[in-house]
């Protein structure tokens, strides 16, 4: 009894806060039912508060995807203008490069280069110390092997280097157009006649120059051997060689963005395991380097990246059972040059013992500044470029 009771209170007072609030006076007959009217009522209501909140969501969604829009293109906006900032304010407090054209410190714009060779067979990988190299040549070593010589500016002293491999003719010849100091162990037989008849300064590791270099324990020899900048610098000292260059530099220039698209470059040594892709980042105007698929970081991690690549086509053919090359790259040859996301048609052209490079109608090239990679293809390797 006291829960019938109970049972028709409640249902009393459910009915008249529905008629408080939908707005009537009664709540029917008495008899604790619900009119059909109060019903319809009650689900209309609801009905409506839940488009309302829909309604409300939607907006929400909306208002929030357009500012997100609008954030993402404010920051791409800020970043670029951040780049493009920071490269005014280095051109007015410093002066440029000769190497790669970057803005430094007075007195500092053309300290003397080193080179090193580096290695790149699957068993050497990661390298070390790639991502702070101005300039980089890759190409064929022996046997579809890519090898590095890889050219720094004068400041760097703070990064280890390696693993590093012999040299070969073509290398020496790309080391002395920038004059710069060679490191590297051991050699083909013609390399190593070419360095003892000319005046190259170089460090051989297989040498009493070998107190410079040393083998990382983790390595398996030949894949080990590493130098550290310090020691170079300390070679460099010890050997009286002249601190600033002697080159003749390239031309360069600021930025010029064309970011429609990102554009990527592909590049086919011999092996897949030597495949390399650069694909264009429109937010830095750079490159970020992929090698066999994965994007290329140093072993510390550093991710590479190149504001120019060059496609260097030369001949070439074997001339021992090791696979070793004689490349030509002296004379006149076509060039492919990728810069701001786009690319340039020309040639190379040797001019008393140096490289340069021009567009088809005979100009020569001015590369943005910052690293630049030279890829050096034979008529094996083949290159292609998406847009």
């Amino acid at each position: 009894m006291f829960m019938l009771q109970l049972k028709k209170n409640i249902k009393k007072k459910l009915q008249g806060w529905i008629q408080f609030f939908t707005g009537m006076k009664k709540a029917g007959g008495g008899d604790g039912t619900f009119p059909a009217q109060y019903l319809r009522n009650l689900v209309a209501l609801l009905f409506g508060l839940f488009v309302l909140v829909l309604f409300f969501i939607f907006v929400n969604i909306f208002y929030w995807k357009i500012f997100l829009l609008k954030y993402e293109n404010y920051s791409k906006l800020h970043k670029q203008a951040l780049l493009f900032r920071r490269v005014a304010l280095n051109e007015q407090t410093g002066v440029a490069r000769l190497l790669d054209g970057v803005y430094v410190k007075q007195d500092n714009e053309n300290l003397l280069p080193f080179a090193v060779i580096i290695d790149n067979s699957f068993d050497a990988r990661p390298t070390y110390g790639l991502s702070r190299a101005s300039i980089v040549y890759e190409t064929i070593a022996e046997s579809g092997i890519t090898r590095y010589l890889a050219i720094f500016d004068g400041s760097v002293n703070d990064v280890s280097i390696g693993p590093v491999r012999s040299v070969r003719p073509y290398y020496i010849h790309w080391a002395a157009e920038w004059d710069a100091a060679l490191f590297h162990a051991g050699g083909s037989p013609e390399a190593l006649q070419i360095l003892k008849e000319n005046p190259i300064n170089s460090i051989n590791e297989i040498s009493g120059d070998g107190v410079y270099f040393y083998r990382n324990s983790n390595g398996i020899a030949p894949h080990n051997l590493f130098i550290d900048a310090s020691e170079i610098q300390r070679a460099i000292v010890n050997k009286n060689w002249l601190p600033v260059g002697t080159f003749e530099p390239w031309k360069f220039k600021q930025d010029n963005v064309h970011a429609e698209n990102n554009s990527e470059i592909m590049i086919h040594f011999s092996e897949k395991e030597y495949d390399v892709k650069y694909a264009f980042d429109k937010q830095t105007n750079d490159y970020v380097r992929f090698l066999y698929n994965d994007r290329h970081a140093d072993g510390n991690n550093k991710e590479i990246r190149a504001k120019n690549i060059i496609i260097q086509y030369v001949d070439s053919r074997v001339t021992d059972e090791e696979g070793r090359l004689d490349v030509t790259v002296t004379g006149k040859g076509k060039a492919e040059i990728f810069l701001d996301n786009t690319k340039v048609e020309g040639y190379w052209a040797t001019n008393r013992r140096r490289t340069r490079f021009f567009s088809k109608d005979g100009n020569e090239v001015e590369f943005n500044r910052g690293p630049i990679w030279i890829e050096v293809l034979s008529s094996a390797g083949a290159a292609e470029y998406k847009l």
